[in-house]
This record gives C-alpha cells, structure tokens and sequence, in this order.
C-alpha cells in the first residue's frame, strides 16, 4: 500500500508524520491528504474500515492500521513460518514453482519483520 501511495505522488502525509511541509500551501496539503487517505480507504477490506471511516487525516490512519495489524502480524508469521518450515519438494514438481512458493514465504516473513520493526520505532503515543 506504500509503495502505492508513493507511486501516485501520494505518500507526503505519511513521510512528513501528518505535519504539512512549509513550502505548501493549506489547500494543496489538505487536497493531497485527502487523496492519500481515500487511496489508504480503498485497500482496505470492509471488516477493517468501521474504525478509520471517520478519520480524515492520512497520517491517523496509517498509524490505526499500524495498530490494527500488529496484533495479527505475529500470528500471521508463525502461520507464514509454519507453511515454509512444511513446504517439501516433491518429485516431479517444477523446481521454479517451489522455488518462487519458497521464495513468497521468505518475502512475506521480511515484509512482516520490516512492519514491525518500523512498528518499534514509533513512539507509543
């Protein structure tokens, strides 16, 4: 989803932690937060979004996400490590489609440990 934000010129609200940049004005800063918060919005399933409908601001929102999903990133990962740890090759199977199988679960685990490291890095307020 960041990587979403920044390819559409989007991600400012969340580089900057919410606080608008000097050099811009009210009305561009509060048009383009709004589009990156609309953009976070539509990514978001309907089971999540009860609790930042309400919230305007990019910065907020991605900080209840945050929130939201590193109480299930733990599960996840040893749901993740799980499937790594039981993935066998079996003979006859196309080794590229385990390797990419292989190599999905290790990029899921780095993402995973990337969100909660930047998650530790957050003050608590």
């Amino acid at each position: 989803m960041e990587d979403h934000l920044y390819c559409n010129d989007l991600a400012l609200p969340i580089e900057y932690k919410g606080i608008k940049p000097d050099d811009m004005d009210d009305a561009k800063w509060n048009g383009l937060n709004r589009k990156a918060t609309a953009n976070v919005r539509k990514w978001i399933s309907s089971k999540s979004i009860n609790h930042i409908s309400e919230e305007h601001d990019c910065c907020t929102v991605w900080k209840m996400l945050e929130e939201t999903f590193a109480k299930e990133s733990a599960q996840n990962k040893v749901f993740v490590i799980r499937d790594l740890v039981n993935l066998k090759y079996r003979d006859g199977e196309d080794a590229s489609v385990h390797i990419n199988v292989f190599q999905g679960f290790l990029n899921q685990l780095s993402l995973m440990n990337q969100a909660l490291i930047l998650l530790s890095s957050l003050p608590n307020s």
